[in-house]
């Protein structure tokens, strides 16, 4: 859920396009048909905003166990900031996560 987060527009469009492809397949419809009317023969929504969903979720059932989660909700929720900011916020950190670890893994590769 968060490397997609943190994935380039071309590839959010391309797995979008894929579903909509997929949508099309399983229910035999036109290639004209609107993404609306598809996402709704099928019940589903687009991927951006089920993964924003998805990431809201996650936070929420996470806020009592993890102690980073939580502070960094506490901290933006003293400040006023919604509840989109934070997940946002939890995009950035995911990217300095994101190179930190490859920073490390860089630096074990060195060793070897």
């Amino acid at each position: 859920m968060f490397p997609y987060m943190i994935a380039s527009k071309k590839i959010k469009n391309d797995i979008q396009i894929i579903q909509n492809r997929a949508i099309r397949s399983i229910f035999k419809v036109s290639k004209f048909t609107s993404q609306k009317i598809m996402n709704a023969i099928s019940n589903l929504t687009p991927i951006d905003q089920r993964i924003l969903k998805l990431c809201s979720s996650f936070l929420t059932k996470n806020y009592n166990h993890n102690t980073h989660i939580k502070e960094l909700i506490d901290k933006y929720s003293i400040l006023s900031i919604t509840k989109q900011s934070i997940l946002y916020q939890m995009h950035l950190m995911n990217c300095f996560l994101y190179a930190e670890r490859r920073a490390f893994h860089l630096q074990a590769d060195d060793f070897h």
